[in-house]
Order: structure tokens, then C-alpha cells, then sequence
């Protein structure tokens, strides 16, 4: 590899360890953990992240991140990047992006509902009877106006069908 293209991979493998740290507090905030304890048994298991000073290094730090979001047992918040990570290993640029790609995956999906946390907040608010249960989240704008859409539109379905099949077993009910 050229001087910049190892550059460049050494400033992907960098950008990867604060994906990490931000991972992990997700994971463990959001109680994501199928056992308690999981989080850090696989970081016993993997050990700390690789320090990325060449490319080798740098495709060993992707595989680290492929053996923590993917671990066994799993936690299934992450794609499974772990055979495309051994597909590509000779490719250090194709393994840090596959590192990339998964972890963020990852964090999108288990990044709390800015409209269910803001909500949630303002509940436990009222049933402590205004006691203080921590920081106000920001409001979520328009994300909560949908959040409460997507929520009465479930409700109205879900009434409209039960009524369908209930309404339906008391019409042949009364017939007989």
C-alpha cells in the first residue's frame, strides 16, 4: 500500500473507536443485553479494541468490531458483517467499511425513539407527581406528531378488525 492509502485506512481504523464507546453506551443504557452481564463478558472473550498502527492492524480492529456487535451468544441489534469481514480480510479498506456500516446499522437500531423517550419522560413525570426524573429530552418537533399518528392509526385498525371478525360471530350468533 501507497503512503496515503495507508493513511487513509489508519484514519478509517481511528474513526472507528468513538462508533465504539457510543455503541456500547447504547447497548448498555438501552438494556439490550439478552443476560446481564453479555457486554462485558464478550469484551473479556475479544479483549480491548486493536490499536490500528498499519493496515494488518487496521483489518484486525474491523474484525474486533465484526466479533463485538455480531457475539455469541448474540445480541441480535446488528447485522452479521462477520463472513463479509473474512471475505474481504486481504481488502483493508472493504473490511474497515464493513466495520463502519455494520456498527452504525447497529446504533440506528437501537437508538431510542426521540418521540417514545420524550413521551415516556413527561409520563413518569406525572406519576411521580412532579418529582424530578432526570433531564427534559429536547422535543422531538414533527417526529412526535408522527410517532402519535403511527400510534391512534394502529389503535383504529386493530378496533376495525377486531370488530370485523366480532362483529361478524354476533351476527351468526344471533341468527341461530
Amino acid at each position: 500500500h501507497t503512503r496515503s492509502q495507508q493513511q487513509h485506512v489508519l484514519e478509517m481504523a481511528e474513526a472507528l473507536e468513538p462508533l465504539v464507546l457510543k455503541w456500547m453506551s447504547l447497548i448498555r443504557e438501552g438494556r439490550w443485553q439478552r443476560h446481564r452481564g453479555q457486554l462485558t463478558r464478550c469484551l473479556q472473550d475479544i479483549g480491548p479494541i486493536p490499536v490500528a498502527v498499519d493496515c494488518p492492524s487496521a483489518v484486525d480492529r474491523a474484525l474486533w468490531i465484526g466479533a463485538l456487535i455480531n457475539p455469541l451468544p448474540g445480541l441480535g441489534v446488528a447485522p452479521e458483517i462477520r463472513p463479509a469481514l473474512l471475505e474481504h480480510a486481504q481488502d483493508p479498506v472493504k473490511c474497515l467499511e464493513i466495520a463502519t456500516d455494520g456498527i452504525r446499522q447497529s446504533m440506528e437500531y437501537v437508538k431510542p425513539n426521540a418521540s417514545i423517550v420524550w413521551i415516556w419522560y413527561h409520563v413518569s413525570f406525572i406519576i411521580s407527581l412532579g418529582r424530578n426524573v432526570g433531564p427534559v429530552p429536547d422535543f422531538p418537533g414533527w417526529a412526535l406528531l408522527r410517532t402519535l399518528v403511527q400510534f391512534f392509526a394502529s389503535i383504529f385498525i386493530c378496533s376495525f378488525l377486531w370488530f370485523l371478525i366480532h362483529g361478524s360471530k354476533n351476527k351468526v350468533l344471533s341468527e341461530l
